[in-house]
């Protein structure tokens, strides 16, 4: 489906979701086909950390459900404040059918400054660009964005002007700096900065070359953003105990959490990033929002045990609670004992738990959360045997009818999407009878649907066009004679697709189509011209 950008364990997903993801679990399977009846934020969370199984078949179904999650779904769980970013730039990167979701997934207060930046180049439009712009506070700490929108094919005038406003003026370099970096710096004297060619302190040269990374040249700008990636180890340590450059160490902090965590970095390079970010917890100089991005996303407890030994920061920082809150890898005995360093902290943690209230599973009475197995489907709305196959649903008694279809209806909306993908034709035509887009798009995704049941749907005049072009693109569909004629008889299918059509159906098709009066006109006159003409032909 999309590049895995970001590496996952189990040990990152919400502490209710490891019984059921561990090798052992009797339902992973069915996990990772979706068929379990929990909250779509923590489905996510459980495919995403499948996709890095050593079961063949369980990376399979995950990916699958990944990538047939419908957008209504993944618009739930973005909106959510505590998504996990991994799942976000996942889908950011494979679901380019779903451009919807990229204005969740970039304004998202989790989503990586990497992820942000993969939109903004290959899937925003003027809107999103427009509105990225107006978060100053994702263009200040990235100044890559500032340029990739400034040089966008899509951005206009105003957006630039926008975008460029949001450089940092000369001015703002300490009064020791701008004498290395005169105002009016001719591009030679730039570049000679951010080769490295000046002697500088290292805290100064990292200060100059995030300043230089706003450059309007790109060739500057390109180079400091370089520069700045493929520091000398010795540069980046002394300058992680900068203490005038907390912007550019804040960038640095965010690509080297990026970096720890991301799937091709080699062992060497990741455990480079961590000694950085070590080093940086050390300084008293670092922002606050830095060390808290730092306990919120990190997945190493010796970086989360250096934030929670420092609690002078902890006691003026509310946020950096929060963060280790978040962070599913923070020991909940340390968060006790950090709730007491302030008495603002004990609010936190309850907002926390509102929040979440509402996501999490039903708990049994000793407060463990109910196995997987104990909300899975019961097998009568899954199983299809030979003869349960051919029967419909008026040919099952009324009783029986009555209670399946309440099942059903009182079901949740995530449970029936995934019954609409795995159930039994008696399951599908009930939910088939329920006009909902959502969910005809998940029938159609059942592997066991028939041709039947497709041109049964195709014949719907209530139906969604989107549910009708999805038919009409599918060619396994379409080869079947009757798909074709049901598609033109339909009002709701588009002209396009009708005159597509139209021109291979059978004589007496072609009459009765030219005499309907229901179907756009231009489809029925073209009908009746083309049984004329076979008419005339056969005389």
């Amino acid at each position: 489906m999309s590049e895995i950008y970001f590496g996952f364990s189990i040990a990152q997903t919400n502490p209710i979701l490891h019984k059921a993801l561990a090798p052992d679990a009797p339902n992973r399977k069915q996990l990772a086909q979706g068929v379990a009846d929990i909250h779509p934020v923590l489905l996510c969370e459980a495919l995403y950390a499948f996709l890095f199984d050593t079961d063949s078949t369980i990376i399979a179904h995950a990916t699958r459900m990944l990538k047939e999650l419908p957008d209504d779904t993944l618009e739930e769980v973005f909106a959510f404040p505590y998504a996990i970013p991994q799942v976000m730039d996942y889908i950011a990167r494979g679901r380019f059918k779903s451009p919807g979701l990229m204005p969740r997934i970039a304004l998202h207060p989790r989503t990586h400054d990497v992820t942000v930046q993969y939109v903004v180049e290959n899937r925003a439009d003027l809107t999103l660009l427009s509105e990225i712009a107006d978060h100053a506070h994702l263009l200040r700490r990235n100044p890559a964005l500032i340029r990739i929108i400034r040089e966008h094919p899509l951005a206009n005038e105003p957006l630039r002007k926008k975008v460029n406003a949001l450089v940092p003026p000369w001015e703002a370099l300490p009064a020791e700096l701008r004498g290395h970096l005169p105002e009016d710096a001719p591009i030679n004297v730039r570049l000679s900065i951010v080769q490295g060619l000046l002697p500088l302190e290292p805290d100064a040269f990292v200060h100059l070359l995030f300043h230089l990374f706003f450059d309007p040249e790109r060739v500057v700008s390109t180079a400091a953003q370089d520069a700045l990636r493929d520091l000398p180890d010795d540069t980046l340590l002394a300058a992680a105990r900068s203490g005038r450059a907390a912007a550019a160490l804040d960038y640095l902090a965010r690509k080297h959490l990026e970096r720890s965590q991301w799937e091709k970095a080699s062992a060497q390079q990741k455990e480079r990033s961590i000694a950085f970010l070590s080093r940086l917890l050390d300084n008293e100089h670092v922002l606050d929002e830095t060390v808290a991005f730092i306990a919120r996303e990190t997945d190493r407890i010796a970086l989360l045990e250096k934030i929670m030994g420092n609690e002078e920061r902890l006691r003026r920082a509310p946020e950096i609670f929060h963060a280790l809150r978040m962070n599913y890898l923070t020991p909940p005995e340390r968060l006790a004992t950090i709730a007491a360093l302030n008495p603002a902290f004990p609010e936190i943690e309850r907002d926390y738990r509102e929040v979440w209230a509402p996501i999490l599973p039903k708990m049994s009475e000793e407060g463990e959360a109910l196995d997987f197995e104990e909300v899975a489907f019961d097998p009568e709305f899954i199983e299809e045997d030979p003869e349960s196959s051919k029967k419909r649903l008026h040919e099952i008694s009324s009783e029986k009818k009555q209670t399946l279809t309440m099942r059903i209806y009182k079901m949740s909306n995530l449970k029936k999407q995934i019954l609409a993908r795995r159930g039994n034709r008696i399951v599908r035509e009930i939910i088939m009878q329920m006009q909902n887009t959502i969910l005809h798009e998940c029938l159609l995704s059942n592997p066991r649907i028939t041709v039947e049941e497709v041109g049964k749907i195709a014949a719907d005049r209530l139906v969604a066009d989107e549910i009708i072009r999805q038919i009409a693109n599918n060619r396994e569909w379409t080869k079947h004679y009757n798909i074709r004629l049901t598609l033109v008889l339909n009002p709701k299918t588009p002209v396009t697709i009708s005159l597509k059509y139209v021109n291979q159906l059978m004589e007496q098709d072609l009459a009765k189509v030219g005499k309907n009066k229901n179907i756009p006109a231009v489809v029925s006159a073209t009908a009746m011209k083309l049984w004329k003409q076979k008419k005339r032909l056969r005389r």
